[in-house]
């Protein structure tokens, strides 16, 4: 039993709570990005934008989904900016939690009844 609990909280490297910002000004820098993603939380660190991309990492879950939530389409530097999560490692802020913890629990009961049951 102990296995699953710990399973399930592996999810993406604790503290890795980070969302992609696109469609920035290409004056924009790090700075100013971080100023404006502060609005919705405790920003941990802002990247470099990049052709229009910046990263943003947020210090805990409830803020990056509040930035999901409240910062796409806002005005940075006159432009609309999207908000959006980052795709890959990371990307599944505690959706692969759930299933994770479903699985491996299914896993352990089915093979230790079968190995009972054939001896």
């Amino acid at each position: 039993g102990g296995g699953m609990g710990m399973g399930g909280k592996g999810g993406k490297g604790g503290g890795n709570f980070k969302i992609t910002v696109t469609n920035l000004d290409s004056t924009v820098t790090w700075k100013e990005l971080k100023d404006h993603m502060r609005k919705a939380g405790d920003v941990r660190h802002a990247g470099d934008p990049r052709q229009g991309v910046g990263e943003v990492d947020y210090t805990n879950l409830p803020d990056a989904e509040n930035a999901l939530r409240i910062m796409n389409n806002t005005q940075l530097n006159g432009r609309p900016i999207f908000v959006q999560r980052v795709d890959g490692p990371g990307g599944g802020m505690g959706m692969g939690a759930g299933g994770g913890r479903g699985l491996s629990g299914g896993a352990g009961k089915g093979k230790g009844k079968g190995a009972g049951a054939g001896e």
